[in-house]
């Protein structure tokens, strides 16, 4: 039997029974639904749901397979009309480390002993977020943030300097612009870009100065008029065909539409209708921000207040291009206004948020959606506020997923036809070769400090072909990994374990990096299992740089290492 699987059975009873206490002492109603454990028959062939009862009868239904190595419990609660389900997980790769989950919000954290699971209240957190509303939550935020007064001009210029950059970035990308992250911080810093179509470079100018305004408004007393409107759209527009030039600044001339995600036509308001709809839509939403700036009883809420004008604006789109940049900048100036931070539509939301906006506008769906959406795009701007406060790193210079985004769209804009190589037992090789082995050798030569830590440490790599390679390694080569290729691979998966503290703690302490490569029939995927470190998608004939594959290398690395300092420095407290 495994380590994990004893220490789970021994202590089964007293996880359930301390994760039932937690809840019900917040005033939840709550019960254990079952488990979710792997290893067994239904592994990988069934999404995670709760399928067993009790361990005893995952013994008896899974007669092959002896050994859990992964189990993740499921409880329903309730409050009201309200009910959810939380999972919470637990691996192999960390004793200590539980997963809690409900639906999109989630928490993980190292649990040292299951019967004080959660110290520091963190699970309570977690369910009091789910079950509260979202202006709850944003209102809470923002007397947390008004809690510590006047910040100091080093954290304010950090706090800005963020959310302008990447509101500049995100809002012209949704839009086609091109520049690049790194683009967009020489413009803000006005340096000149290369190589770069001088219309874009000039958007993105006024784009930044139409922020930059945005951001030093003073609070209150907020009127938006046409003549804002109408300025705001010369700033940001910058047009590519001359005959556009004469449009920009002025309500269009005809009609404009686009094709959904549906693959429907959408049509926008009729152009002859504008003048007369902008004035009830400027009337509407100066009367709301009138009763909120005097602290009527009958005032809406500043998000409220935000995203109707935003929905109103974007259906009556009244210009001939350059609607959603117009529509986030005044939405946000709504928000700023009443001293609220903005909502930034990044690349990982803007498919929902143009799906919402589609069903809401074409379909007449319930715009509550749209309301939680953009109360939680403003959620996550305020969380970054609260980061910098509290002295935490906002900056992006050391993101994975940025830097990502920087190299692929290098890739993207090289001028090459589309190469479509497909998997053969010869790409397998190539790519072990150029990408896998050096990501391997760079997270093993990471790890030699680390390993004088532990007690026992080895490298387990494991092929998913005929012949179903496992090897385990003090130390590997290249042609160790090369000979796991064969025309019919799937996976490669490779665990880099760390066993046993040398200074010695009660329980075992296993710590494992995964790095998973699994070959597509055009693609291949670098999978980790690793809290925060995006998984990775790339074409066969995509080169990575040897930059890249050192900071994707290095992300597994860090978080494993914060990991054993977190265990040490908790265990010596």
């Amino acid at each position: 039997m495994s380590n994990f699987h004893n220490w789970i059975v021994e202590r089964d009873s007293i996880i359930k029974e301390n994760i039932l206490k937690i809840i019900e002492g917040i005033q939840i109603d709550v019960k254990f639904l079952g488990y979710y454990i792997e290893n067994n028959d239904y592994s990988y062939s069934t999404e995670p749901k709760p399928i067993y009862n009790s361990l005893e009868e995952y013994r008896i239904d899974n007669p092959k397979y002896g050994v859990i190595n992964h189990i993740r419990y499921f409880f329903e609660l309730k409050r009201g009309q309200k009910k959810h389900t939380l999972s919470v997980s637990i691996d192999e790769s960390s004793l200590n480390y539980f997963h809690f989950s409900i639906e999109e919000f989630a928490e993980g954290f190292d649990v040292f002993d299951v019967n004080t699971i959660d110290p520091q209240g963190l699970l309570k957190n977690l369910i009091e977020k789910k079950f509260s509303s979202i202006i709850d939550i944003v209102d809470k935020n923002q007397n947390k943030i008004n809690s510590y007064g006047k910040l100091s001009d080093e954290v304010l210029n950090k706090i800005n300097y963020k959310i302008r950059l990447d509101w500049n970035y995100y809002s012209n990308r949704m839009e086609g612009g091109t520049l690049t992250r790194p683009e967009t911080k020489s413009v803000m810093a006005g340096v000149g870009v290369a190589e770069k179509t001088l219309e874009h470079i000039k958007e993105m100018e006024g784009h930044d100065k139409v922020v930059q305004e945005i951001l030093q408004i003073a609070k209150g007393n907020l009127r938006i008029s046409e003549r804002r409107i109408k300025d705001m759209h010369k700033l940001i527009m910058s047009p590519e065909k001359s005959e556009d030039e004469s449009k920009i600044g002025k309500w269009k001339g005809e009609n404009n539409e686009v094709i959904n995600y549906r693959g429907e036509k959408q049509v926008y308001l009729d152009h002859s209708l504008v003048i007369e709809e902008i004035h009830k839509v400027l009337n509407k939403v100066n009367a709301e921000l009138d009763l909120y700036f005097a602290d009527k009883k009958t005032k809406k809420h500043p998000l409220h207040i935000a995203t109707d004008f935003h929905l109103e604006y974007l259906y009556i789109h009244p210009f001939f291009d350059g609607n959603g940049r117009t529509a986030r900048l005044l939405t946000n100036l709504i928000l700023i206004a009443c001293d609220y931070p903005p909502i930034i539509i990044t690349d990982a939301t803007k498919a929902t948020y143009y799906r919402l906006l589609s069903d809401v506008q074409t379909y007449n769906f319930d715009k509550t959606l749209f309301y939680d959406f953009m109360g939680k795009q403003l959620m996550k701007t305020q969380e970054m506020i609260l980061n910098a406060i509290a002295g935490k790193d906002i900056s992006d210079e050391d993101d994975l997923e940025k830097i990502v985004a920087l190299v692929d769209s290098k890739v993207k804009g090289i001028n090459r036809p589309e190469l479509e190589i497909e998997k053969t037992e010869t790409v397998i090789k190539n790519t072990l070769e150029s990408v896998y082995y050096p990501l391997l050798d760079k997270i093993n030569s990471a790890l030699e400090k680390p390993r004088n830590w532990f007690r026992d440490k080895n490298v387990i790599i494991k092929a998913t072909n005929r012949n179903a390679n496992r090897k385990d390694f003090t130390d590997f080569t290249k042609e160790d990994i090369i000979r796991m290729a064969h025309a019919d691979t799937t996976f490669i998966n490779a665990e880099f374990r760390l066993i046993d503290l040398k200074k010695g703690f009660d329980n075992t302490l296993l710590k494992t990096i995964f790095v998973t490569i699994e070959f597509e029939k055009y693609h291949y995927k670098l999978i980790f299992k690793t809290n925060g470190v995006d998984d990775l998608r790339y074409r066969y004939d995509e080169k990575i740089p040897e930059e890249t594959i050192k900071h994707i290398a290095q992300a597994p690395v860090k978080k494993m290492v914060e990991d054993i300092n977190q265990i040490i420095s908790q265990s010596h407290d």
